[in-house]
């Protein structure tokens, strides 16, 4: 796996939801890490390279290191192989996902924008790449949806 380099596509709802169990220390360890993986592709297998990239003793590191890597784990499936995978959005399916929602977000009725395409079944959990499942969303409610459904949400459609 090559890594993403730039920006990380990052749910922070999803995160903090998700990581609620982690300390400030685990926290600042995993994101060190969740940044270098995407930088990198892959982490290093050896605990002496893993404690200098999160910036700890080798000590400190073993003793977060389960709690740390279990969320990456979880981020690994959530994060890095579905947005590689993914193809972009043409400027055809774009034009007609605004035209068909009228330049409206779908969730909360903004018509200002800046928008966004949402998949609305989530990419990251089955959802198809098609025209089908893209909704037209402000950034903020993109941002709140998330990878999260619509159930999920609090919004049954």
């Amino acid at each position: 796996m090559s890594g993403g380099g730039g920006r990380i596509p990052f749910d922070t709802v999803d995160y903090v939801t998700t990581t609620g169990n982690l300390t400030t220390v685990e926290h600042g360890a995993f994101l060190l890490l969740a940044f270098a993986k995407w930088n990198m592709g892959e982490l290093p297998d050896d605990d002496r390279q893993l404690a200098q990239i999160a910036r700890l003793s080798l000590h400190r590191w073993r003793i977060i290191k389960k709690a740390v890597m279990g969320h990456l784990e979880w981020a690994k499936d959530r994060y890095w192989a579905p947005i590689q995978d993914r193809p972009p959005i043409s400027d055809s399916d774009r034009a007609f996902v605004h035209q068909k929602y009228k330049y409206t977000c779908v969730y909360c009725s903004d018509k200002e924008g800046p928008f966004e395409i949402d998949h609305v079944e989530p990419w990251s959990r089955g959802g198809k790449h098609s025209v089908s499942n893209f909704a037209l969303s402000c950034g903020p409610c993109n941002r709140a949806k998330g990878t999260k459904t619509l159930a999920e949400w609090g919004i049954l459609k």
